[in-house]
């Protein structure tokens, strides 16, 4: 079992922020991700869209570079750079889900993207359905999903994944039934930063926060 931790050097009020200056990005949330009741209903097939999962570049720029490893599946010249500044990112990082939305919106069209919200401190079973609605609906039509997380998952392989501080990753597709969904990491330089988790691991990992669908 590998383990991929960032520790938080940062307040942890801050929202986008980055816990370690390697790599990762920050926002307050929950130190683990609790178990929630997985949900049901049949989903015809598997997808994952095609992509390429880009690193990030600074501690910082985990919003820009999660945004692009969505935007790439429509834009293969998606920049992470220019993405930041339309973010608003600094140094501090990239504020909400909200902002990932107002971009994907800019560069997709308007009202492509919405924002989901898990406002407790972990997903109730209604919170993850809707996510693995939102999110199969999103890959069905191709759009790859941007989740702002915090907290600590086991994926599928038994790896664990720690971002105690906070962090924006992209959802690039889902498995059987939409109970898995396929992750892909900009701050996973220990093993491969594609994985699978559970979708109620992710809901659990998006709470107090949001994602763009």
């Amino acid at each position: 079992m590998t383990t991929r931790n960032l520790r938080k050097l940062l307040p942890s009020a801050l929202l986008g922020l980055v816990a370690s200056a390697a790599i990762g990005g920050i926002v307050a949330g929950p130190a683990s991700a609790a178990n929630a009741a997985e949900p049901t209903g049949a989903v015809a097939v598997a997808k994952v869209l095609p992509h390429n999962t880009q690193l990030q570049t600074s501690y910082w720029n985990c919003g820009p570079t999660a945004a692009r490893n969505a935007l790439v599946v429509h834009d293969p010249n998606a920049n992470a750079d220019q993405l930041a500044a339309q973010l608003g990112t600094t140094t501090d990082g990239t504020n909400s889900a909200f902002d990932i939305t107002r971009v994907m919106n800019a560069h997709l069209g308007a009202g492509r993207y919405a924002t989901g919200e898990i406002p407790g401190p972990s997903a109730t079973p209604a919170q993850v359905a809707k996510l693995r609605t939102d999110v199969v609906g999103a890959i069905t039509k191709g759009d790859a999903v941007v989740a702002n997380i915090a907290g600590t998952v086991t994926d599928t392989a038994g790896d664990t994944h720690s971002y105690e501080g906070g962090h924006y990753l992209a959802v690039v597709g889902y498995g059987a039934d939409g109970n898995t969904v396929n992750i892909a990491d900009s701050a996973d330089t220990v093993g491969s930063p594609d994985y699978t988790i559970t979708v109620s691991h992710l809901g659990n990992w998006i709470a107090t926060r949001g994602y763009s669908y």
